[in-house]
């Protein structure tokens, strides 16, 4: 674990080493910290004074004759020693009791000479000190009226507006210094050892209000969740997909960690498994106006004295208010983007920004796939329509090898021979890929020998050399994905005519199945689908209904908890992946789809099937066509194939008004 340097600052007199001694013994009983040993780094000035033989009274009297060369001189002295202490306990996790920056705030307060304080501030022995204090948790301890300063004779003893200028001068220089602090204003001494553990901990909160975050930030967290032996974190071997994550709260408040990210390609290509923080991810939310969010991307963010700079982000991070920052220069991450894509290209400032978002894509990489078996092929026009838009063909020999790369592919497709034996079909019918400057869907042929991929012009967004790797999407392969019916749905269909009593009957159906889920073996096999549970399905089919109980269990629990969602999986429904007739044989208004029921793929003996988007929004998203067999098409299922024939493609129908 990264070591926690704790720096407790503020003027004389206001408890700063009570409140480290406090700390070192409150940290014992938090179940975090309880096992972490800190150092104390205190009386660091009272050493210097004892070594130099100099007193209290003798700092007043270069105070009271404006000596300032002596009263520098000594507090130079402080400052070198405490660079001396905090270098020697740089690996250790530590409390100290000063910062060093106590000599700038006394000749403010005392001098008033900002030409000495300069000077001392721009010295290679208070850079030292700078970059010593830039990982530490920094706290200023603010004064209290009614506490009375004690004389001990050994240090300057000041007035209640003697501290409040001595704590306002310490702001100033932490602020000059690029340095995060933070304030502790409660008098109650627990409360304040709290505010500093959950600090370490990753929640910051700054004050007074009018302070804005800094945008430097000390990052001490550990790489990830699990912990060993001594509750401490550790980072496991295995887990090397953790990525630093900022979440800003509001306008005082951020939350740091370490979350596990979705790989994508520019992160692996640059940061493999994010070994060396290169990249972090950071989240606004909702409630902050866009002036805060633009004074943010706009300007760097220093962590750990690393200089970060916006990126870019992916569709659905753009969704969710996040984006991703890079430890670099401006100029270095120009040379990034361009490296990765002709984006220069494009001039449309959003259109650019999604083009390069898709480097952003959550997936997976597989195969590496040469230029030689990359295959052009023309898209399929009409009347200013693309029938083929964004769909491509992959040979099974391609797809076979796809399927080990798939680490959320934990199951395979369950399938019943001609003998009512189990087989196991390892290999989906559609993936959802990118590769270098291509996005769409790739579907497989029917020829087990074919290691070819073909790709259409309607599939190319940018001209890139990233990589030759395919990758596939998050979740971006077809299987047997249960459909359900939502509210959006309902309302569309009543607008369509259809009885408020089937939607009823419906609901009552799913509390039904809902409470025999446990003992009726298709009900279990249909909600073992609706949570994508395909490997209890496999149990099932084996007669091995008892090893599966306790699993059952928790997706009932689950199922109860969708109620309220109003989410009602219907067994002949499929969410599912659209691809285009490769054959031109299916004529507009029909679609194929051979969907796996109950672990056998077979038609639908329904004529009809409703085709939707989600999200629907109008009454035109929900489309009625006619379901169609050829068989030529045998070879594809859970995926559901448009025709290329026709006026104008259906899923553009559903999709554009």
């Amino acid at each position: 674990m990264s070591p926690i340097h704790i720096i407790i600052s503020g003027a004389s007199s206001v408890g700063k080493s009570t409140l480290v001694d406090e700390c070192i013994r409150k940290f014992r009983q938090d179940k975090k910290l309880k096992y972490v040993h800190f150092k104390r780094i205190q009386e660091v000035a009272r050493t210097v004074l004892n070594q130099l033989k100099i007193t209290g009274t003798h700092l007043e009297n270069y105070i009271k004759h404006n000596n300032i060369e002596k009263f520098s001189d000594v507090q130079e002295k402080i400052i070198h020693e405490q660079t001396l202490c905090f270098d020697k306990e740089k690996e250790n996790n530590y409390l100290s009791d000063r910062s060093g920056f106590d000599a700038l705030a006394y000749i403010h307060c005392y001098f008033k000479n900002e030409q000495k304080s300069n000077s001392i501030f721009q010295s290679k022995l208070f850079q030292l000190l700078i970059n010593q204090c830039q990982n530490g948790l920094i706290f200023i301890i603010h004064p209290q009226e009614d506490l009375q300063a004690q004389n001990d004779n050994m240090r300057i003893v000041p007035n209640y507006q003697d501290q409040i200028e001595y704590t306002e001068s310490l702001k100033h220089w932490y602020t000059k210094a690029h340095l995060s602090y933070f304030v502790l204003t409660d008098l109650d001494i627990t409360k304040r050892v709290e505010f500093i553990e959950k600090h370490i901990h990753g929640h910051f909160h700054w004050l007074p209000p009018e302070i804005p975050i800094p945008l430097c930030l000390p990052f001490h967290l550990n790489k990830n969740q699990h912990h060993g032996q001594n509750n401490i974190a550790v980072r496991s071997h295995s887990d090397q997909s953790y990525m630093r994550f900022i979440e800003i709260l509001d306008k005082q408040n951020i939350k740091i960690s370490y979350k596990k990210y979705d790989k994508n390609r520019l992160v692996e290509k640059y940061d493999p498994s994010c070994l060396n923080n290169k990249f972090v991810s950071i989240l606004f939310d909702q409630k902050l106006d866009n002036t805060f969010l633009e004074n943010i991307l706009f300007n760097q963010i220093s962590i750990n004295s690393e200089q970060y700079h916006f990126i870019g982000y992916s569709n659905s991070q753009l969704r969710g208010r996040s984006c991703y920052l890079y430890a670099g220069s401006i100029e270095q991450i120009e040379q990034i983007i361009n490296d990765n894509g002709d984006f220069h290209k494009i001039k449309n400032l959003s259109k650019r920004a999604a083009r390069i978002g898709l480097l952003f894509s959550s997936c997976t990489p597989t195969i590496h796939i040469e230029p030689d078996h990359v295959i052009q092929i023309d898209d399929i026009e009409r009347n200013g329509y693309t029938f083929t838009d964004g769909c491509g063909i992959i040979g099974r020999s391609l797809a076979n090898q796809i399927v080990p790369y798939l680490n959320d592919f934990k199951k395979p497709i369950l399938t019943l021979n001609d003998d009512n034996q189990i087989e196991e079909n390892t290999c989906p019918c559609a993936f959802q890929v990118r590769y270098q400057g291509y996005k769409g869907v790739l579907m497989i042929n029917n020829d087990d020998q074919d290691d070819n991929i073909q790709v259409r012009p309607s599939m190319k967004k940018f001209t890139s050399t990233i990589s030759t790797c395919l990758y596939v999407c998050d979740d971006g392969y077809s299987g047997p994905k249960l459909g359900f019916l939502i509210k959006q749905f309902i309302i569309l269909l009543s607008g369509l005519n259809i009885p408020d009593e089937i939607f009823l009957k419906k609901q009552e159906e799913h509390f039904h199945e809902i409470i025999s889920m446990c003992d009726d073996m298709n009900v279990a096999i249909k909600y073992s689908l609706y949570f994508d549970r395909i490997d209890l399905i496999y149990h099932l089919l084996s007669a091995n209904f008892q090893f599966v109980q306790s699993e059952l269990e928790i997706l009932q629990k689950k199922a109860l908890e969708s109620v309220e969602k109003l989410k009602i999986p219907i067994t002949k429904s499929r969410l599912a992946f659209g691809v285009c007739d490769p054959y031109n044989v299916l004529k507009s208004g029909e679609v194929y789809f051979r969907p796996t029921f109950n672990g056998r793929q077979f038609m639908i003996d329904s004529k009809i099937c409703f085709v939707a988007k989600s999200p629907s929004y109008h009454l035109g998203d929900i489309r009625v066509l006619k379901l169609t067999s050829y068989q030529q098409l045998e070879h594809l299922y859970d995926v559901i194939v448009f025709p290329t024939k026709g006026q104008r493609p259906h899923p553009n129908e559903i999709v554009f008004k």
